[in-house]
């Protein structure tokens, strides 16, 4: 099971010190509700490709366990080839054993009592190796949290409409220490499936391309330039810089041309910092229309 571990998640980059604070205060909130509250076991995290939401989720997650508490992550990646729904079950499972010790007897007894298992379906997978462990476990573990990025890039629609009503069908009817985070995009089916009359309200965070999505970005390059200015791989270039290098004016174009999606400002500065070539003219080459970044 221990390849199932980690899911798809293959970068484990974060929030920039400052960044993001309106989602992250709204995930805190979440976190801090009481079960005697209204849903407090379920939270959609949501924005277009490139909106960060895989930074925020790991943001989360680092936060989480510096708190000590018992968290879990998978990811779904498209480009890493990690799309399969069973990831969700074992991964879960394989994170719960390694973090707790009565979970990991519980979940171990399982697997040595039906080796078959691993092989189960996705039902129950989740039932067996995650769910009754939990139950068994209730009265001696904390609650449990389940960070699930990237669900429109797990399977199809019909298998990510399938976990979508598995985990409402948990919150809802079952009373287990356990709540999840789901990030996607918000794609049609899955909006629909998560606001559909059968389903608990949901408490969500939109990430939309809006003031703070643009100051974020606009720090963000303000944080890499500077590094990338002070990289003594660049010592030779970069003492031809202007000062301020980049300029006011070229950050403020690049902020607009990145309209809230973290993932172009990264592709520039990862491109302006490649070693081995001049930031100045690689950023003249990015400034420059049609460029193709």
């Amino acid at each position: 099971m221990a390849k199932y571990a980690g899911g798809g998640h293959q970068d484990p980059s974060t929030c920039l010190e400052g960044t993001r604070t309106t989602a992250l205060e709204k995930i805190d909130k979440w976190k801090r509700k009481t079960l005697e509250e209204e849903n407090p076991k379920m939270m959609w995290l949501t924005g277009s490709t490139g909106s960060g939401k895989t930074a925020i989720t790991q943001t989360v997650y680092e936060r989480f366990k510096a708190e000590e508490l018992l968290v879990v992550q998978t990811s779904f990646c498209r480009s890493t080839g990690c799309t399969d729904p069973k990831y969700l079950p074992l991964s879960i499972a394989y994170q719960l054993a390694v973090a707790n010790s009565s979970l990991k007897a519980a979940i171990q007894a399982v697997v040595q009592a039906d080796p078959a298992v691993i092989d189960a379906s996705i039902d129950a997978q989740l039932q067996r190796l995650v769910l009754e462990p939990i139950s068994e476990n209730a009265s001696q573990i904390p609650m449990v949290y389940v960070i699930l990025d990237g669900l429109d890039e797990c399977g199809v629609e019909d298998q990510q409409i399938h976990i979508i009503q598995l985990i409402q069908s948990i919150v809802t009817e079952q009373h287990l220490p356990i709540r999840f985070l789901i990030a996607s995009r918000p794609e049609s089916w899955i909006q629909t499936t998560l606001s559909s009359p059968s389903a608990p309200s949901l408490p969500t965070v939109f990430l939309n391309q809006d003031k703070e999505a643009d100051s974020d970005i606009q720090l963000f390059y303000e944080t890499e330039f500077k590094r990338i200015h002070n990289d003594p791989r660049h010592a030779h270039s970069m003492t031809s810089a202007p000062s301020p290098w980049p300029s006011t004016e070229n950050i403020e174009w690049l902020v607009r041309w990145a309209s809230g999606q973290f993932i172009y400002a990264k592709m520039v500065t990862r491109f302006v910092g490649e070693p081995g070539h001049s930031p100045i003219r690689r950023l003249e080459i990015v400034l420059q229309p049609n460029s193709g970044l």
